[in-house]
């Protein structure tokens, strides 16, 4: 995570995809990054959004618990 967000970045073999080589893709292999990417970018779009709503209700919501004898 950057200080402005998450940054995906596309993997081979469990490492980044060095500039040089990204740019020999083909114009398909490169909508398919795409693709997974915005892909990618929904799920954690959603998953943050539910974060924040967790975050929100746990401040509204009062901590209920049996006094102490």
């Amino acid at each position: 995570m950057s200080p402005y967000g998450f940054l995906a970045v596309p993997l081979k073999n469990g490492e980044p995809i060095p500039e040089a080589e990204f740019e020999t893709l083909t114009p398909e292999a490169r909508a398919e990054l795409k693709r997974r990417n915005d892909d990618f970018q929904e799920v954690l779009r959603a998953s943050m959004k539910r974060s924040r709503e967790i975050d929100r209700t746990a401040q509204v919501q009062p901590v209920l618990r049996k006094p102490d004898p």
